[in-house]
């Protein structure tokens, strides 16, 4: 009985073991046909032994740079940039471990992503003045990147951006405890080389200027899980220093009722979302007042990718923000 029941266990095993071996095969040979079908666009950079991958378009200055706060990297800007580069040069990047991007060592907070961007930019030839365009998180990125390296930075444009009051702010009115990444997502982001995330995760509803996003989900998660074990560092860097001085500033704040999905997303009820854009719409006010020379526009009719959503608006504020830097003016509405 004892010698059957182990040759049974020992049979399970061995297909355990065989099914694990077969998705991890199944992973790699389906990161290969991504990288296939959607090569990088721009151009990859070398930063010292990592390769960060840089798409710049257009001519001009100031120079806009685009960072992100999706899994699709500079796929996010796609109809963004587009426009920002019929009046200026503009730069979009996707950050170490996300789409084409090479992974890298060590924490992966606020001041480390921005020292990555400085890196980047410099090894590529790109000069400043920078006017930096952030979604959400990717906006305390280029507040981070603004503390350090402010001589580069003239102006930026904060599209839905989050802040360091939001965890609180949030708890407030849920009564639950903020989680910026849930255990189920965080354990597909360890599990990111057995296949297991690319079966699970469903990105559907993707953005159609994100296409590619799907195909590098699996591996642009395990990138952005080591950026949010960080979230609670890089908002606490934010509330302590978070002066843009004059630098002309454009927030776009969503206004629009979040979708089922959304809900779902943030655990949220619609009675708290409607609490929330209230508190929301308070935070975006505080951070208008980073800078002296700052505009602030609610956009009733977008949901948090206001870049997807309205693009124009996006577009306007970032036309705006280079004219007041190029003429050294107060920026306008």
């Amino acid at each position: 009985m004892t010698l059957w029941l182990t040759r049974i266990a020992g049979g399970f095993l061995g297909l355990l073991l065989a099914g694990v071996a077969a998705g991890a095969i199944a992973e790699q040979l389906a990161r290969l046909r991504a990288a296939s079908a959607f090569p990088p666009p721009g151009r990859m950079v070398d930063i010292g032994g990592r390769r960060i991958q840089l798409d710049c378009r257009g001519q001009g200055s100031p120079l806009v740079v685009f960072e992100a706060n999706d899994l699709g990297g500079s796929l996010g800007w796609a109809s963004v940039q587009s426009r920002a580069a019929k009046t200026t040069r503009a730069c979009s990047y996707s950050r170490a471990g996300v789409m084409w991007s090479d992974p890298a060592p060590g924490i992966r907070n606020d001041k480390a992503i921005a020292a990555d961007l400085q890196a980047v930019l410099k090894v590529a030839g790109e000069r400043p003045p920078f006017v930096l365009v952030g979604h959400s998180l990717g906006n305390l990125y280029n507040v981070a990147y603004t503390q350090q390296f402010g001589a580069d930075v003239a102006g930026l444009v904060m599209v839905d951006p989050a802040h360091p009051e939001q965890a609180r702010r949030t708890e407030a009115i849920t009564h639950r405890p903020f989680i910026v990444l849930a255990p189920a997502a965080r354990l597909l982001a360890k599990l990111s080389w057995s296949g297991v995330p690319r079966l699970l995760m469903d990105m559907d509803d993707a953005p159609k200027d994100m296409e590619g996003a799907k195909a590098f989900a699996s591996l642009s998660l395990a990138g952005m899980a080591k950026e949010l074990d960080n979230f609670d560092q890089t908002l606490a860097d934010a509330s302590a220093a978070h002066d843009l001085g004059r630098r002309p500033l454009y927030i776009l704040t969503a206004m629009a009722p979040a979708s089922e999905g959304a809900l779902n997303e943030t655990g949220m009820t619609a009675a708290e979302d409607r609490q929330f854009r209230i508190v929301w719409k308070a935070l975006h006010d505080d951070e208008a007042h980073w800078s002296s020379n700052s505009q602030h526009r609610l956009v009733s009719d977008a949901g948090h990718r206001i870049q997807s959503d309205r693009p124009d608006l996006v577009a306007h504020a970032i036309e705006s923000v280079v004219e007041a830097v190029r003429r050294g003016q107060k920026l306008r509405p």
